[in-house]
């Protein structure tokens, strides 16, 4: 009898503990779930969307690198929230040639590369130079975290409530599409995507008009991977101010072919720098390419070595195919 009351006692406590356990487990995961919904009532007043954030992000970081760099040489073009940094740096004897420079990330206004090589030193060589902050948009932007607060109804539901319903299936519900055919969860990417090529081109426009009023007649790009397009719809937008382009290591994905043809009929020069340890065989396909867009005698193919010994002689490179192809913008 005192066993049976033994293994009695024995079984209870286990009940007991078994159910303390679950209690406290259950409470927890309460607490978690009212956290998210707190935290995404917080996200939704300080982030509106996606977009604004990033706005607000970059404008942050420009003004933190105003007071850092602390230099005469920032200068804030475009209007109201449309406004940007960027670096001015007019030549020694200015010629009627300029050069902007289009980094595709903003700390590269104040760390060590080519473009930051090229802003300080072209002054000296009669080059006026003009580096912009391009918008973060065409980055890779970090994804911004959201939450989506739980609703006392989606935590009573039961499993059989939870349960796919063919109706309302997200894999259902994702491919949904509007009258136009399109996805509904794509449309605000799109919307995005123009909204960072019309800044990117507003940008650089607004550093050519800011260059003109410096009497500058034509300038010259260089861009990187992220920035090339933009670089180009820019040169033929106002090709008849631009004269030349740089491609600081482009990848031939980033070249559109019908867009470089037209931007041969405007007869722009090319100058394309590429990785020190392209193959032959690749450094062939990409004058090919270029010749097919029409590319010949205005195109130039050089290669860089690798790290502060690159940009030392591509900066050198640059100087040189500068002053041999734009002779007439010197000695003015």
């Amino acid at each position: 009898m005192r066993h049976s009351n033994s293994i009695l006692i024995h079984l209870v406590t286990l009940i007991c503990l078994s159910l303390g356990l679950f209690l406290s487990l259950s409470y927890t995961s309460l607490l978690h779930a009212q956290e998210q919904a707190d935290k995404a009532a917080d996200t939704e007043k300080v982030m509106p969307n996606k977009k604004a954030a990033r706005q607000i992000s970059q404008l942050e970081q420009m003004i933190a690198m105003e007071a850092e760099l602390k230099s005469s040489e920032t200068t804030w073009l475009g209007e109201d929230e449309q406004r940007f940094l960027s670096l001015y740096r007019p030549a020694l004897a200015p010629s009627q040639m300029a050069i902007i420079l289009l980094p595709d990330s903003l700390h590269k206004l104040s760390q060590p590369n080519l473009m930051l090589r090229l802003y300080k030193e072209l002054p000296m060589a009669d080059w006026s130079t003009l580096a912009i902050a391009m918008p973060e948009a065409l980055e890779v932007a970090p994804m911004i975290e959201t939450f989506k607060p739980s609703t006392p109804e989606s935590t009573e539901q039961t499993s059989e409530e939870a349960a796919p319903d063919p109706a309302t299936d997200a894999d259902t519900e994702d491919k949904a599409t509007d009258a136009s055919g399109k996805n509904e969860d794509s449309i605000e990417p799109e919307a995005e995507e123009g909204d960072k090529e019309n800044s990117a081109l507003n940008r650089i426009i607004a550093g050519s008009e800011f260059l003109q009023s410096k009497d500058i007649q034509a300038v010259t790009f260089v861009a990187e991977n992220l920035t090339a397009k933009t670089a180009i719809e820019a040169s033929l937008e106002q090709k008849d101010k631009v004269s030349g382009l740089v491609f600081w290591q482009v990848d031939v994905s980033e070249l559109p072919m019908e867009q470089l043809k037209k931007l041969n009929e405007s007869r722009i020069t090319l100058l394309d720098i590429v990785y020190h340890d392209i193959s032959a065989e690749e450094k062939t396909e990409r004058i090919r390419f270029f010749k097919m867009a029409g590319f010949d005698n205005d195109y130039r193919l050089i290669t860089s070595p690798y790290g502060q010994a690159g940009f030392a002689q591509s900066q050198r490179r640059v100087r040189q195919w500068l002053e041999s192809s734009f002779q007439k913008y010197l000695g003015q």
